[in-house]
């Protein structure tokens, strides 16, 4: 799927759920950039190196999106103050399943229109 998915150089894509990418580096899956007219992006069950964990953000390009969902990230044990750079208008944040342990002061002050977010099932204290 990834694979085939990399080919779009761009797309009118609104909605893309994937599931259970395993083992796929940040660079495996940066071809999300392309996507800048994605509405909603889901990703369960995946193990992905790093996805939020540092200060770098997987989401600059996608300035449309509303919905993020991110259930079940193996790898998401703390959540920098950048990751979510670029999405201004993020409406629904679910990261529900994970490991996350911390969240970065700043980590959310960009998400100005963010009605809903969900931090079930983590290890925050």
């Amino acid at each position: 799927v990834v694979q085939y998915l990399q080919k779009f150089e761009s797309s009118k894509l609104e909605n893309l759920v994937l599931n259970f990418l395993m083992n796929k580096s940040i660079e495996e899956i940066s071809f999300l950039h392309n996507f800048t007219n994605l509405i909603s992006l889901t990703l369960n069950s995946c193990k992905i190196g790093h996805l939020i964990g540092n200060n770098e953000s997987l989401f600059l390009t996608l300035a449309n999106l509303k919905t993020l969902i991110l259930n079940n990230i193996k790898n998401i044990a703390s959540i920098g103050d950048k990751v979510f750079d670029g999405l201004i208008n993020l409406e629904i944040l679910i990261l529900k399943s994970n490991r996350i342990k911390q969240i970065e002061e700043n980590a959310f002050k960009i998400l100005t229109k963010l009605r809903r977010i969900s931090l079930k099932q983590n290890k925050l204290n």
